[in-house]
């Protein structure tokens, strides 16, 4: 589980730069097949998850942009 996860972020480090990015933008990083409706809910949090635990590690940065969306951009 724990290799799983970190495969996960890595994922997500190579495409967080300095251009911010949403936890929607950011779904298809992690899931790279089609979602059904039920499954992007589930996918958006894991992916929400992922990218506070890297927060939480000063891997990665968020911002509330003027328009109140959140970015997430590379630490």
């Amino acid at each position: 589980l724990a290799a799983h996860h970190e495969s996960r972020f890595a994922r997500l480090r190579g495409v967080l730069d300095g251009t911010g990015r949403t936890a929607v933008d950011l779904v298809p990083v992690l899931y790279s097949r089609e979602l059904d409706i039920s499954q992007i809910g589930f996918a958006i949090g894991e992916t929400i998850a992922h990218l506070h635990c890297m927060l939480g590690r000063g891997e990665a940065q968020r911002e509330i942009g003027a328009d109140g969306v959140v970015r997430f951009t590379a630490a």
